[in-house]
Formats: C-alpha cells, structure tokens, sequence
C-alpha cells in the first residue's frame, strides 16, 4: 500500500492436498507442516538472499515510478435481462465498480464478477446489474468506478448510445479474455514444474547427506 507502507504476500507450498511448506512474511521464515518438510524449511530458512528479497524490493526499487494516474476505460453493454459495466485498463485491486439510480447506491440486483488479467499488467472489473431496458429509459442510471487514490469517480450514465457502443467493445473483450485465461493457465503450469524441479533438486541433497551419513556410520561400526 503506497500510503500506508504496508507490504503484504504469501508463499505457500502443499502435498497431497494438505499444506507442506508456508512463509511466515512477517518473521521472514518458512515453516513446514510435515516432518518430511522440515529438511528443506532448514536449507530455505539458511538461504538470507530468498529470504531477504521483500526488504530489498521495498527499499530498491520506487514505486511511484509504477503508479498510474491513467484512469481505466468503462464501457455498458446488454446482456440478456443485465447491463454490465466494464473498467478496463484497472491498476489497482481497491478500485470498485458501482451503480446508482437516480443518483443514489444500488446493491439490490447487482452481481460483481471475476477481476481478470488484460496481459499488459492491468486488470478488467465488471459489474453486472439486473434491470429491464423499459426501467432504465424511464430512470437515471450510472456505473460509478472509483479508487481511494483518484480525486475523481468516473460516472457513466446508462442510455442507448452508451449501450450501442459497448456492444462492439464486448465481442473483443470475450475473445481477449479467452486469450488471458490460456495465458494464466500457462503460467501456472510453468510455477508447478519450476516447484517440481526445486523440490527434486532438495530431494536429491537430501538423499545425498542421508548417503554420506550412511556411509560414515559403515566406517565406524567397522573401526
């Protein structure tokens, strides 16, 4: 959080459906949840760099060179019986999406959807509210996207026009997120094999210290 200074993560490891290994972000040290685990929390625990890495991001790298005042694009469109209300280009996880009538909050009939990735570092929220074309000609009715970090909400009347527009924005954002979610699923794929290959390589150290030990054991019961 840019105001507070606060930093928050999690780092989480598990094993036939039960938690293996976990960060505490906080002490800065992993901890294992299983005896097989507390081998490899041993090596990580010794490893300053890995565990050092929050504090050299904090006090490295600025973040003001990484925020935006861009504000993010929204967009109405028809969707069966629901008008949905979409803010693309979003930076940040706090920003909300809203809807007012006749300038007042709604939360009756509104159903919030998934944030999902645009590919490009931003995100794309949506809001979907249950309302029939006959309601909203005949009353004033607004999208409102807004951040703890603008100075202004961005308001987005609902009317015809705006509806014919988004409509064409709608088609390409299906396809674009199709595309996001092969993306994320490849990246997915890619931390689990990166987890598999460090998780041998420890295995393999460790069988390797179980062998020497083993063999120094051999000698002395030979000496």
């Amino acid at each position: 959080d840019d105001k507070s200074g606060d930093c928050s993560g999690y780092e989480k490891y598990g094993r036939n459906g039960k938690d293996f290994i976990t960060l505490d972000v906080m002490k800065r040290r992993y901890i294992s949840h299983t005896a097989e685990a507390i081998h490899i929390t041993d090596l990580w625990n010794k490893d300053k760099a890995r565990l050092e890495t929050r504090t050299l991001l904090k006090s490295k790298i600025n973040l003001s060179l990484f925020l935006t005042t861009v504000p993010p694009e929204v967009y109405l469109w028809q969707k069966n019986s629901s008008v949905v209300c979409l803010a693309t280009g979003v930076y940040s996880k706090t920003t909300k999406v809203m809807w007012q009538k006749d300038s007042e909050d709604i939360h009756e009939n509104v159903d919030e959807g998934e944030t999902l990735c645009n590919g490009d570092g931003t995100f794309q929220k949506r809001s979907s509210l249950r309302v029939k074309p006959e309601e909203w000609k005949n009353h004033q009715y607004s999208c409102v996207v807004f951040d703890q970090n603008w100075k202004d909400k961005i308001v987005k009347n609902l009317t015809e026009e705006e509806i014919k527009k988004g409509k064409v924005v709608s088609k390409y954002h299906k396809t674009k997120t199709f595309l996001c979610t092969k993306v994320r699923i490849s990246i997915s794929l890619t931390c689990i094999l990166q987890l598999a290959k460090r998780l041998f390589l420890q295995l393999h150290i460790y069988i390797r210290e179980c062998k020497k030990r083993a063999q120094l054991i051999f000698i002395k019961c030979f000496k």
